[in-house]
């Protein structure tokens, strides 16, 4: 009895031994068997994943990859929660994403948005802003932009330039109008060489006879007397669409003007 009781604690023994290192299985050449240990005070064997090939699957160089069906008609949309930060920078390789793929985003192939605040993706948007940006126009009322009148973009050019050299009195165009566009003055110098009341008109027409509307004040001018407006914000000055650019004299004195100025594209 008492050798009986030795074997047994002998085999406990052992058994302890191997429960708490990797274990040794030898069936014929041998192999070993990774634990770890579980359950707080037990010891599982360690298990990997592996492809149809054999070939471990969840590493650096092979990770998993889940592709989910989503056809016929009994179809479920399979919802994806990711927290905030759970994806790291440079996460998603490129292309890893079909275009297409997120409905909000958009595809590469989407036409841009028909408005600049349509019910369209957000690729579909951004190909109207760009637009918007090459055409050097911002819809009025965008947010963040005078309601009153198309603003320029910084790349359209003060480009041109309107001289006026005459004694008329009453009014002379200085820059004809195209249908559909504006004139914006962005710079002047006016001088007189006699006693008049000079200012800038805009209106349709012979000399802007028709719907003749002031831009800027009478300037009472003398003999060698003028004034010089080198820098004029665009939105401050300008025409009203479709209409033409003109100078208005109240007397037939000799007076000298040029006149700054660009046409929206």
């Amino acid at each position: 009895m008492t050798h009986f009781r030795y074997v047994i604690a002998l085999l406990l023994a052992l058994t302890a031994t191997a429960h708490a290192q990797d274990l040794a299985v030898t069936p014929g050449t041998g192999a070993t068997l990774k634990g770890f240990t579980c359950e707080t005070t037990k010891t599982c064997l360690g298990k990997v994943l592996i492809n149809s090939s054999g070939t471990e699957v969840g590493t650096s160089s092979n990770p998993i990859q889940v592709t989910v069906a989503n056809t016929g008609a009994n179809a479920t949309a399979v919802k994806v929660n990711v927290a905030s930060g759970g994806i790291a920078s440079g996460g998603i390789a490129s292309g890893a994403v079909a275009s297409g793929a997120m409905v909000d985003l958009g595809a590469q192939a989407d036409t841009a948005c028909a408005s600049d605040n349509g019910t369209c993706s957000l690729i579909a948007l951004q190909k109207r802003t760009n637009q918007n940006l090459t055409s050097g126009i911002v819809a009025v009322g965008t947010p963040g932009v005078p309601s009153t009148t198309n603003v320029l973009s910084v790349q359209s050019p003060c480009n041109a330039t309107a001289i006026y050299d005459a004694s008329t009195n009453g009014s002379t165009e200085l820059v004809a109008l195209t249908s559909g566009k504006t004139i914006y003055v962005c710079g002047l110098s006016i001088l007189s060489g006699g006693t008049a009341n000079v200012k800038l008109i805009y209106g349709t027409g012979t000399a802007c006879a028709t719907g003749a509307a002031n831009m800027t004040p009478a300037w009472q001018l003398t003999a060698q007397v003028g004034l010089v407006q080198p820098n004029v914000p665009p939105a401050a000055l300008a025409t009203a669409a479709s209409n033409a650019l003109c100078i208005n004299t109240s007397a037939g004195v000799p007076v000298q003007a040029m006149v700054h100025y660009f046409k929206t594209p």
